[in-house]
């Protein structure tokens, strides 16, 4: 699939991995430098996916889906848990994440 609004082509499983209903918690703000950051805090399942999924992705990119539309690919760098944090994209594509996987669950 084509990442919305690139020409970033990314491979997606058919079935998801992680879903809103594992998603405790999302806001967004201003990280270090200045940098737009969206944080993500999983459920227990949801964690344990993640953390399997990201460990065996070192280096690799990660689909994030809104609505069947990949939004976005970010570079795995380290294996994740249950905290997420999403950085290098706008202002306005960061409040549009948090709030869409805000109000999904």
């Amino acid at each position: 699939m084509k990442v919305k609004g690139s020409d970033q082509l990314v491979h997606v499983s058919l079935d998801a991995d992680i879903t809103n209903r594992d998603i405790e918690r999302v806001s967004h703000g201003v990280g270090p430098g200045g940098s737009t950051v969206v944080h993500i805090r999983l459920k227990r399942r949801g964690a344990e996916r993640l953390h399997q999924i990201t460990q065996a992705s070192i280096g690799q990119r990660l689909a994030i889906l809104v609505n069947g539309d990949v939004i976005m690919a970010p570079a795995v760098r380290s294996a994740i848990r249950e905290r997420v944090e999403v950085t290098g994209m706008s202002a306005a594509d960061a409040q549009f994440l948090s709030e869409t996987l805000g109000r999904r669950r």
